[in-house]
């Protein structure tokens, strides 16, 4: 096994596939978004977002998303988490809402897109119906045949075919 350190915007190769780290807003040191891409799909990933930035264009013309949808604003306000936490959760270099996570969507839509995972869902601030409904709401405005899947901490998700 061989480790390749690499540089966010810089993108590389590994086989046939593409792959573009991309800086996000996160409390961590240099976090990155991924898109991967090989002469036919591309995949996003991003998780850990603090809020939408103009580097997650790099989203744009994805096949299959997998998009942070970390908590629900009323679940946090109200839940268990000491007052600091609450605020580091909700700020720009925290997690995105299910609202957030929602509006990203939106700015990403478009007719090949054929996936959508909603991935680090919070166990005490989120419930999985509150994630899905918000992106079903976007989802029924795209009018198109996107699927939609939750990732799970605790058990495989399903699997996704790109064709």
């Amino acid at each position: 096994m061989s480790i390749h350190l690499f540089e966010t915007e810089a993108p590389f190769w590994i086989d046939s596939f593409y792959i573009h780290p991309f800086p996000i807003s996160h409390d961590a040191a240099d976090p990155v978004g991924y898109t991967l891409q090989t002469d036919w799909h591309k995949v996003g990933m991003v998780t850990d977002l603090g809020c939408v930035t103009p580097s997650l264009d790099a989203l744009k013309e994805c096949h299959l998303l997998i998009l942070e949808s970390n908590y629900d604003p009323h679940m946090l306000l109200n839940g268990p988490y000491p007052a600091h936490l609450k605020k580091r959760v909700s700020s720009d270099q925290g997690h995105l809402s299910n609202r957030d996570s929602s509006a990203l969507l939106r700015s990403l839509l478009h007719p090949n897109l054929r996936t959508l995972f909603l991935a680090h869902l919070s166990q005490k601030n989120n419930l999985p119906h509150l994630a899905c409904q918000a992106a079903e709401e976007v989802l029924k405005e795209a009018g198109g045949e996107i699927q939609l899947h939750l990732g799970w901490q605790d058990f495989i998700s399903p699997v996704a075919t790109l064709t």
